[in-house]
């Protein structure tokens, strides 16, 4: 296994405690977001019991993980119209039948890859879920749940989150804790593999590569370029704010290791980004403007947002905290994928709470004055 480092790891000795002194509450950041230019969108309930959901592109279908009666979770399907399909990991005899979810689509349609929940292992139950993912292995499954692969074997309190396949069909990323740390996320890696032939997936015929472009730190990955020339992931800003860190947006070049600092806010939550299907626009979630404190669970709301490509002209897109009445819970937008034609992404609004894991709804945004897809010279989007 080959491990790139784009930084020196010399800083980790230093690392403290990833939120000490942190007492001040959210406001927007350096002036960069323009909420009063807030494109069309379209909201679209598409069930009251969702979570972290992919859009297949080959199929026109969602994927998306949801607890059941036996307080697990499992991965189902769902047309982009809210017609629930079926439960492709219930009761499923090649799996161990505990938290299964965060699934991810293989651009063919046939495969996905999901977060499994060892099982047997020493953690509590609420790491070990999906949005945590702790004691998590990855998996490949065929959608008709006939077919399952283990990828990783991860040792007792380590885990994995966030599978996402390149578009081509070759690479599987996530990111993986590999040690404990002297923070409560502990330290992490993000994990490449190639796939070889991908429609094979023959174990023995694949190869992995490891990053920590800033050093050992916490990753969470979030998918690829259009080109696949590129990833996505958040980052704890351990390296330029040892004192302070917060989860910033960042782009990695794989080929040249060039990294790319996308949000640059140290007391905004800002997490989940997505390039658009035709690359010129990254969405993400961020706590951006919430005159909230985002890390008190009970407290954090965010929004959906969008970005040009390099990071320039950063634009909210919802506004689900804007009339809440009193008593409901701060909505939390997260994890999200677009369709094929960039017309819609479907999105997962948690309810802000202690509780662990987060309840959660899955909703369709829809750009109705783009209909086909982002287009800045066709719709006025300069």
């Amino acid at each position: 296994m080959e491990v790139r480092f784009g930084r020196s790891l010399a800083f980790c000795c230093a690392l403290l405690i990833l939120f000490a002194g942190l007492s001040h509450r959210s406001t927007e950041a350096q002036g960069s977001v323009h909420a009063a230019s807030l494109p069309p969108v379209e909201i679209t309930l598409l069930t009251e019991d969702g979570g972290r959901a992919d859009w297949s592109h080959a199929l026109d279908l969602i994927a998306y993980d949801r607890m059941g009666s036996d307080g697990y979770y499992d991965v189902h399907l769902m047309t982009p119209q809210g017609v629930e399909g079926p439960c492709i990991t219930c009761d499923n005899p090649l799996l161990p039948n505990r938290n299964i979810g965060n699934p991810a689509w293989h651009p063919y349609g046939a495969y996905l890859a999901i977060q499994v929940e060892k099982l047997a292992h020493d953690g509590n139950p609420a790491s070990a879920s999906p949005g945590l993912g702790i004691n998590n292995d990855i998996w490949i499954i065929r959608r008709d749940g006939q077919q399952a692969i283990q990828i990783t074997d991860v040792a007792e309190g380590m885990g994995v989150l966030h599978p996402h396949f390149s578009h081509d069909g070759s690479k599987l990323l996530w990111a993986e804790r590999v040690a404990d740390g002297s923070n409560p996320s502990g330290l992490w890696l993000l994990r490449l593999l190639d796939l070889g032939d991908p429609a094979r997936l023959d174990r023995h015929a694949m190869q992995l590569t490891s990053y920590a472009p800033m050093g050992l730190a916490f990753y969470e990955s979030h998918g690829f370029s259009p080109d696949d020339t590129q990833i996505l992931f958040t980052a704890h800003d351990m390296l330029y704010t040892p004192n302070r860190s917060w989860m910033d947006i960042y782009a990695l070049e794989l080929e040249t290791l060039r990294l790319r600092r996308l949000t640059y806010s140290p007391a905004v939550w800002d997490e989940h980004a997505q390039f658009s299907p035709d690359g010129q626009y990254i969405t993400w979630i961020s706590s951006q403007g919430c005159n909230c404190y985002p890390l008190d669970p009970r407290d954090i709301a965010t929004e959906l947002f969008m970005m040009r490509a390099d990071g320039s002209e950063k634009t909210q897109l919802t506004t689900l905290n804007a009339a809440l009445l009193p008593g409901m819970p701060n909505q939390v937008a997260a994890d999200h994928a677009w369709n094929a034609a960039g017309s819609s992404l479907v999105l997962y609004v948690q309810d802000a709470s202690e509780q662990r894991p987060l309840e959660g709804k899955l909703v369709r945004v829809d750009f109705p004055a783009i209909g086909t897809g982002l287009s800045q010279e066709d719709h006025g989007m300069e």
